[in-house]
């Protein structure tokens, strides 16, 4: 069937020889009118026939010219039509050409998914040959049969627990879940959910993990966004565990100074990022003075729940000295004057 040629169409072919005899039988005629022409004119210059006879000769001419001419016309025509069905056959060879191809692929194609269905259906009787020798063997030791795990595999694995309903001694089915295991390597993994303020919690940090009463060391490896809160995945090491306890952990942001700690209340955050709001104190002409609402963008170096550290977003820029204001009793904003609610003693911010 890969072997059967393509079915080709009939290629085309020029015949001109009807034109040429037509051609020919024209010339011969013409030439035949020529030579009775002048013999008409001999009788004419004779006075023994009318001019008209003449007249009439040379007309069948023209007519005769004209049906050559047409007779012309009709071979090019025939020509054109030669080379436009020339054009058509080899257009038509190719396409008959290519869908012999594209069937050949398609049976090269089906013959493939044949020998992959015989293939699977192979391994299949292979599988049930060897059921059919599992079960004779049962049948032979009364029913019983014994199943251990891939070599080597018992060393890596732990049994967990059995399933519910499963004991020493009981009867199950084939494709029965009976146990729950875990690979035995001594790694952990433990997920715990802080606030998103901790941001001082990054992967790769130490952690300490309680679990009953032993105290392990981990590292986190993975820290996700859920919400308000982050999850953090956490790894340990350890021969003692088996999985599944409870474990306490407990994150610290290590211990570090910085020269400029506020409440997080002092901190305010827009489109722009962080900034504060700080008085600005002008001298009254006629005495006292005159406060007046300041801001300056910030960068949040650390934060925890409660305080966060500052510094100036801009290299060179101090913070400033006037006093930084924490909260107030009505919406303020940048050059508004204020009064301070407790007089004009302040307390150090920092």
């Amino acid at each position: 069937m890969l072997a059967e040629p393509a079915t080709l169409p009939i290629r085309p072919t020029l015949n001109l020889f009807e034109f040429d005899l037509q051609l020919e039988g024209n010339a011969a005629d013409i030439e035949r009118v020529h030579g009775d022409i002048a013999n008409l004119e001999f009788l004419y210059s004779q006075g023994i026939i009318p001019r008209q006879d003449i007249i009439n000769r040379q007309n069948e001419i023209v007519r005769l010219e004209e049906a050559r001419e047409q007779i012309l016309q009709r071979r090019e025509q025939s020509i054109r039509d030669y080379e436009d069905s020339v054009y058509r056959y080899y257009d038509s060879v190719g396409g008959a050409e290519r869908n012999r191809e594209t069937g050949i692929q398609n049976q090269r194609n089906r013959i493939s998914q044949i020998n992959f269905t015989i293939n699977g259906h192979n391994m299949e009787i292979d599988r049930i040959q060897r059921r059919i020798r599992d079960l004779t063997e049962q049948l032979e030791d009364g029913g019983t049969v014994e199943v251990t795990l891939d070599e080597y595999a018992f060393a890596n694995h732990r049994v967990i627990e059995l399933m519910p309903g499963v004991t020493l001694g009981s009867n199950v089915h084939e494709g029965m879940a009976i146990m729950e295991t875990s690979l035995r390597n001594n790694r952990f993994i433990i997920e715990a959910s802080f606030p998103q303020a901790d941001r001082f919690i990054e992967e790769n940090q130490t952690v300490d993990v309680m679990i009953a009463n032993d105290r392990f060391e981990g590292r986190t490896i993975s820290v996700t966004p859920t919400g308000a809160r982050n999850t953090v995945e956490i790894e340990i090491t350890s021969n003692a565990l088996r999985g599944g306890e409870w474990a306490s952990v407990t994150v610290s942001g290590g211990v570090s100074t910085h020269p400029t700690i506020l409440p997080l209340s002092a901190v305010h955050e827009d489109t722009n990022g962080y900034f504060i709001l700080f008085l600005d104190v002008e001298e009254r002409r006629f005495g006292g003075n005159h406060y007046i609402v300041r801001s300056m963008q910030v960068e949040v170096v650390r934060r925890d729940t409660s305080r966060v550290a500052i510094t100036s977003r801009f290299f060179g820029l101090d913070l400033p000295s006037g006093p930084i204001i924490l909260n107030s009793d009505i919406p303020i904003q940048p050059n508004m004057r204020v009064r301070p609610a407790d007089g004009t003693d302040f307390s150090p911010a920092r």
